[in-house]
């Protein structure tokens, strides 16, 4: 899928694109960042020809490299499928 398919489709799940200035002059400028809640921030960025998905726990300040791909299509639907995937399972968790 493509950025805006991918930026549509995490609107449904409450997932915001992070586009205050103050937040994200905090990091690199060349990242895309999304945000379920101020603890779990999911990203993109290029590097060199790979695109790098990523996910940082802000409360601990690691960040977890999720996969690279040679395609921007093939990066987007696999940080959407884990976005889908990892926020289900925490909701669920907590309703526990």
């Amino acid at each position: 899928m493509n950025k805006k398919e991918f930026e549509s489709r995490i609107e449904k799940l409450n997932v915001k694109k992070v586009k205050e200035k103050g937040i994200k002059s905090l990091f690199d400028n060349n990242r895309d960042y999304y945000i379920k809640n101020e603890l779990n921030i999911y990203g993109i960025y290029k590097k060199d020809k790979d695109f790098v998905i990523f996910f940082k726990d802000s409360e601990r300040g690691i960040i977890t490299e999720l996969g690279r791909f040679e395609a921007e299509e093939d990066a987007y639907e696999e940080l959407y499928n884990t976005i889908n995937s990892w926020e289900d399972n925490k909701e669920a968790n907590m309703a526990k």
